[in-house]
């Protein structure tokens, strides 16, 4: 059976050889990664922060150094060395040192764990590298690492798999000694950043060739994850700015940011101590950077199971009645257009046609007819809502269906059918409603049952506002963003604002920055996962648009299941004839 090409979990597992293959490089990135200064990459799960990390890490570069370089034997000069660092690994998050009652004694094993992890994923990257010391510098090396940790390094395995080996050792040993210890005993043979890192990144620059002008980027992945006293400790570390060997590249959730304070009650400065780099995505239309990415992501894992040449759109083709019933949308509605705009521009026309071609598709539907057959790439690729992890999930589970439809195992899948695809994004979407309507508070952190019960009054009432402005709105029947309007005059602001925190954290909601439409002053966007729509007859689509929401309108559609202002349906027993797609759109209607 055929390898499924659009594995998503994999980040973590993939071989230094897979990630070569499978990373997408669009450069955006780059320049910022391989920058010696401090930079926070900021991002919601699933938008590619681990990927960029580990392509950028020593192992990963020097297997694809070593696989371009025309002699085995040679030994070039190595400059920036991307040191990988996974913060939820066990052994890198410590937080028994925070029971402690000394702080200056908690601050001090906080950051020898830290250390001792940070030591490991050195040598660990440095002992990727092949031919990297010769046998002379390897002797001097080995002895100064023996004097400055006094630890033991064996001498009978390769001195940075010893070095290792001896972290790991090192590890082990402090936690034994916490844990049966005092809580408040302070503990002598503790290393720190600038007695331990420093010294060794400098040991090993100043005695090997190879290494001679080297840059170490520690790159933290996932930092939320770390204890509140080793993020201070970590922002201490960037703060002190006292190596030009050393930069600090760290990964975190938006939502999910911990403070900028530093462990001595200071703060990080943005652009004086660090830059910030968002990879949050625009994801709009298909000359968008994202909707570009994920083309070469998809058509490169195509690639790599032998669908040489085939484009993205060619491998997930759009339902050929839906694509024919929207060309007699655009035509109907450029028609409408030439009556409205009888003297109008081109332009006027043609921004006619972009909002209400679509429209007239999902609103003047068949009442007899089935959810409309959502296929096509394109769709795809907004039904992601600009996260790379929901571009790949429905690719997978597609990939997987058309596969277990094979007469044969060895047979491959050379096209995913629209029947298929529109299964598939039902099934997804119907699962996301189940899991928002049957209470996600158990897997979302900082969410009790009360706030996941409001979170769906949210997102039904605003399902309805869709229907209603589909059916009603004069210009912007599609739009799908909102954002919070009225906040200062509503009392209860901030109870509806940490609700937002909430639903993001569980990636329900996205939210984008943007100008907004007071003298270009910022305005934080919403928008809820694109996938639910799905379910709902409504367009995934959306219209480069925003609703404004007064926050009182939207802390009552959730605190009070109340329908949003203009969006009320009339309850009856009997389906209304006159509305087309009534049964898709007004829950409440029943037979």
């Amino acid at each position: 059976m055929q390898t499924n090409p659009f594995e998503f979990e994999a980040a973590l597992r993939f071989t230094p050889a897979e990630m070569v293959d499978y990373f997408i490089d669009n450069n955006n990135f780059a320049r910022f990664i391989n920058s010696q200064r401090n930079v926070f990459l900021l991002g919601d799960r699933g938008t590619g922060k681990t990927m960029m990390l580990r392509y950028y890490s020593l192992p990963v570069q020097a297997w694809k150094n070593a696989r371009d370089s025309e002699s085995a034997a040679s030994r070039p000069e190595l400059q920036h060395l991307g040191i990988y660092i996974p913060c939820r690994n066990p052994a890198v998050t410590k937080r028994e040192p925070e029971l402690m009652e000394a702080r200056q004694n908690a601050l001090l094993m906080s950051e020898h764990f830290l250390v001792t992890a940070v030591i490991y994923a050195i040598a660990e990257s440095l002992a990727s590298v092949g031919n990297l010391l010769s046998s002379s510098e390897e002797r001097i090396v080995r002895d100064e690492i023996k004097y400055l940790f006094q630890w033991e390094i064996a001498d009978t395995l390769p001195l940075f798999e010893a070095l290792r080996s001896a972290a790991t050792r090192e590890s082990v040993a402090i936690q034994r000694e916490l844990n049966r210890r005092f809580l408040d005993v302070y503990y002598e043979n503790a290393v720190t950043f600038s007695n331990a890192i420093i010294p060794f990144l400098d040991l090993v620059t100043n005695n090997v060739d190879r290494l001679r002008n080297a840059h170490f980027s520690l790159m933290f992945d996932d930092a939320d994850a770390l204890s509140n006293l080793q993020n201070e400790i970590l922002n201490s570390w960037i703060a002190s700015r006292n190596s030009p060997k050393i930069s600090f590249k760290v990964a975190t959730s938006l939502v999910d940011q911990k403070p900028l304070t530093t462990a001595g009650g200071g703060s990080l400065l943005e652009r004086h101590d660090f830059i910030r780099v968002d990879m949050e995505a625009d994801f709009q239309s298909s000359d968008t950077t994202f909707h570009k990415l994920a083309t070469d992501i998809v058509e490169r894992r195509l690639e790599k199971a032998g669908l040489l040449g085939v484009s993205a759109s060619a491998f997930f083709p759009i339902n050929t009645a839906m694509q024919h019933d929207l060309d007699a949308a655009e035509a109907k509605t450029r028609t409408i257009a030439g009556t409205v705009y009888a003297d109008g521009t081109e332009k006027q026309i043609r921004d006619y046609v972009y909002k209400y071609k679509r429209a007239y598709y999902f609103r003047d539907r068949s009442p007899k007819a089935n959810r409309p057959p959502y296929s096509g790439f394109d769709l795809i690729v907004h039904v992601s809502t600009g996260v790379l992890r929901y571009l790949l999930e429905p690719c997978y589970e597609m990939y997987d269906a058309a596969q277990s439809r094979l007469p044969k195992d060895n047979v491959q899948v050379a096209v995913i059918p629209p029947s298929i695809q529109t299964e598939i994004l039902a099934d997804l979407s119907k699962r996301r409603w189940a899991w928002i309507r049957e209470g996600f508070n158990n897997s979302v952190r900082g969410c009790n049952r009360s706030d996941s019960i409001r979170i769906a009054n949210l997102v039904e009432n605003f399902a309805l506002l869709l229907t209603h402005r589909l059916h009603h709105h004069r210009s912007e029947p599609r739009a799908i963003t909102f954002f919070v309007s009225a906040k200062e005059s509503f009392e209860r602001t901030q109870e509806l604002l940490d609700l937002l925190e909430i639903a993001r954290r569980a990636q329900i909601l996205f939210k984008r920055p943007g100008s907004g439409k007071d003298f270009g002053k910022r305005e934080d966007y919403y928008i809820f996962d694109r996938l639910l729509w799905i379910d709902r007859g409504l367009d995934p689509v959306g219209q480069n648009a925003s609703i404004s929401i007064e926050a009182r309108s939207l802390w009552e559609a959730a605190f009070e299941n109340r329908a949003f202002p203009g969006a009320v349906f009339e309850k009856s027993k009997r389906k209304r004839k006159d509305a087309a797609q009534v049964e898709l759109f007004d829950p409440e209607v029943y037979e």
